[in-house]
């Protein structure tokens, strides 16, 4: 009988949408890419070893809930993030693909032996695993690789063979110094006759020497995190300290000093070495390591980049007390609840906004020299006494109450000091007068604050 093409065109579309409505529906397991090659709990794994022809043999070890530390008579502190890094990599290796299921002639891949590298590791009560690495494929990207009782010939990126290629320095903790920075109590630094030390009252930091000045809480911050987190290109000189006589530190180009709960954590820095400075580290001792220059150099820094340039402390705190004086001027302004109230001016309130634009021109008032430290020179700048005087309190006590003295803002240098402090503080023209406009802008009431004042 004769097929009726028409029919048969139906019938194969009908076939065809049922298929990509099962598919979509039903759609297939993707294949993996990869191959898994070990399976553990990363918290199993106690012990790894690395081997490599001609090279060290590095062991690394822990106990439950311990960090790492090295074994094979290194006594050398381990950096315990890169090791839980390669350890991580390690549970969970996977393999590029199978080239063979049976094995049989591992040389000529570079994996009899040791190969080009293997790697031992114990965990739990389960017997050692070793992987060896072999050469590289001919694309390069892989190597080839077997797991010790396995028969199968394997390859693996190139890129994770890299996480175990390491050396004791490579998996060693390179700082300097080690510091618990909750009970850090000081710090100084000194670079050739010049030295600043800062001591620390809880949170903020205060500069003791050369004199009792403000710090920038942020910039010895970044210094101290400088310091703690340095870390020695290379080895010069390990463990005998007569072995580094070449490398004396008797002139040194820097000093830095930290105190914590523990003691005294000292780094000495000499110019010499391979990169122009190495160092020694009283918690290194016998030690010498190479420092790099971008480190040494960043050292030199002057006092005043660590002073506190800010005249008023209460940053963005809630103020609710204003005292101010300008010449023969004279207004206290208090909040209640929600209100600035003029006690000096029969109880007006005043505009929130020109407040606030008093408040952030106080707050904006900083420092752009530092002519003075001592407060008998005081007088040479104007403030003695001075023209504007300012005091500030925060809400609930949180800060002593600030008073800052400024000196005639239409004079052509302009200088500014904190009552019962010494230093004299050079400030910006400009930001004097914008202080002493939003003064006058708060006691001149607007029409809006005259009618309030008369409703009440």
């Amino acid at each position: 009988m004769k097929q009726n093409p028409l029919l048969v065109a139906v019938l194969a579309l009908v076939v065809l949408g049922g298929f990509v409505y099962y598919t979509q529906e039903n759609p297939p397991e993707p294949e993996s890419d990869t191959v898994p090659l070990v399976r553990v709990e990363e918290e199993t794994i106690r012990q790894v070893t690395v081997e490599k022809p001609g090279g060290e043999t590095v062991v690394v070890q822990r106990d439950a809930d311990e960090p790492w530390t090295f074994g094979a008579g290194v006594s050398v502190p381990a950096d315990d993030s890169a090791i839980n890094l390669m350890v991580t990599n390690l549970a969970s290796l996977d393999a590029a693909r199978i080239v063979q299921e049976e094995a049989t002639d591992w040389a000529a891949y570079g994996l009899d032996g040791t190969g080009q590298l293997t790697v031992t590791m114990e965990a739990g009560e389960v017997a050692p695993t070793s992987i060896t690495f072999g050469d590289a494929t001919p694309t390069g990207s892989s190597v080839y690789a077997r797991l010790e009782g396995d028969s199968r010939l394997y390859t693996i990126f190139s890129y994770a063979r890299d996480n175990f290629d390491k050396t004791v320095f490579d998996w060693r903790d390179k700082r300097f110094i080690r510091v618990d920075e909750d009970t850090v109590a000081s710090l100084s630094v000194a670079v050739g006759p010049r030295s600043i030390e800062f001591a620390k009252d809880v949170l903020d930091w205060r500069i003791t020497e050369p004199a009792e000045l403000r710090a920038d809480r942020r910039a010895v911050g970044d210094l101290m995190r400088e310091l703690t987190s340095a870390q020695m290109r290379s080895v010069l000189v390990e463990g005998d300290e007569r072995d580094g006589d070449e490398f004396s530190v008797t002139r040194p180009y820097a000093v830095a000093e930290i105190v914590d709960a523990s003691g005294s954590h000292v780094l000495t820095i000499a110019e010499g070495g391979p990169s122009g400075y190495y160092a020694k580290s009283s918690d290194l001792p016998g030690g010498v390591y190479e420092v790099p220059a971008t480190f040494a150099e960043s050292l030199d820094r002057q006092l005043d980049d660590f002073r506190e340039r800010s005249l008023f402390d209460f940053g963005f705190g809630d103020l609710d007390h204003i005292e101010i004086r300008d010449g023969d001027k004279r207004a206290t302004i208090e909040k209640r609840e929600s209100e600035w109230i003029l006690t000096t001016d029969g109880g007006r309130q005043a505009s929130a906004e020109k407040v606030q634009t008093l408040i952030d021109a106080l707050r904006a008032l900083s420092a752009v020299g530092f002519p003075a430290n001592d407060a008998d020179a005081q007088g040479r700048y104007g403030l003695a006494p001075p023209v504007i005087e300012v005091e500030t309190t925060i809400a609930l006590g949180e800060l002593a109450p600030e008073k800052v003295l400024i000196s005639d803002p239409t004079a052509e240098q302009v200088y500014a000091s904190r009552m019962g402090e010494g230093p004299t503080y050079e400030v910006e023209k400009s930001a004097a007068e914008q202080i002493r406009q939003a003064i006058d802008d708060v006691l001149a009431p607007d029409a809006e604050e005259e009618e309030i004042a008369e409703e009440e």
